[in-house]
């Protein structure tokens, strides 16, 4: 379990990727997406992720399966399923 959990690659990651390949600042890649610099440092670094609307567009702008953006960032999958639970309770209540 151990080395699959060493191959998986978060969505900061990839996004620091694609960016790199395109040539582009955080600033501009920020700009890209509508957020700032600071947001686009922020995925990066695993401080946050990116709404599912802005993992959309990155996808459909870069040519990446949605899949492949997401599928192996372990911790974003769980905070999805953590924010719709939270959602779910809400409109319960």
């Amino acid at each position: 379990m151990a080395e699959q959990e060493k191959k998986t690659v978060d969505i900061g990651q990839k996004i620091y990727e694609i960016r790199k390949s395109e040539g582009l600042s955080q600033t501009e890649f920020a700009e890209k997406f509508h957020v700032t610099r600071q947001t686009v440092s922020n995925w990066e670094h695993g401080k946050n992720y990116p709404d599912m609307e802005t993992l959309m567009r990155i996808s459909d702008e870069y040519g990446i399966t949605f899949d492949e953006l997401i599928k192996s960032d372990r911790e974003l999958i769980r905070s999805i399923d953590r924010s719709r639970k939270v959602a779910s309770k809400s409109i319960m209540i």
